[in-house]
């Protein structure tokens, strides 16, 4: 099982944000592109801390992105990168990013819901974390 970035179609368009995802096995696959300044502190407010709480595993091809943790740690992604974000974080684009972003399915079919279900979202899968 495979999937092209270039020859996926775009499932979420939002303003500042977009991406093509997919589902290969156990995980979640999202091709995303960010504006410089985009975050997800709107959708993020569908948890009690504010932050995701989940892992993601990725690979910045371009950009800069800034996160924040709720044990107050802070790291910087630069292109280049191949990371791991712990759950309890919060994104935040520096400059327009590119990126690889892989979750777990069933994590991120619960983010979908959570942010459906608070009224942050506009239904469907049109949420990134």
């Amino acid at each position: 099982m495979h999937i092209n970035k270039n020859d996926a179609p775009a499932t979420v368009e939002t303003p500042g944000y977009s991406g093509k995802w997919a589902e290969l096995g156990d995980m979640h696959y999202a091709f995303e592109t960010c504006a410089n300044g985009y975050s997800m502190d709107d959708l993020l407010t569908a948890f009690p801390d504010r932050a995701c709480p989940v892992e993601h595993w990725g690979y910045l091809f371009r950009g800069e992105v800034r996160v924040e943790y709720t044990d107050g740690g802070e790291e910087f992604l630069k292109s280049g990168d191949a990371f791991y974000i712990k759950p309890g974080h919060r994104p935040y684009m520096t400059a327009e990013t590119e990126l690889l972003q892989l979750t777990r399915v069933a994590d991120h079919h619960h983010l979908v819901k959570t942010f459906t279900e608070a009224g942050v979202l506009g239904g469907g899968d049109s949420a990134q974390a």
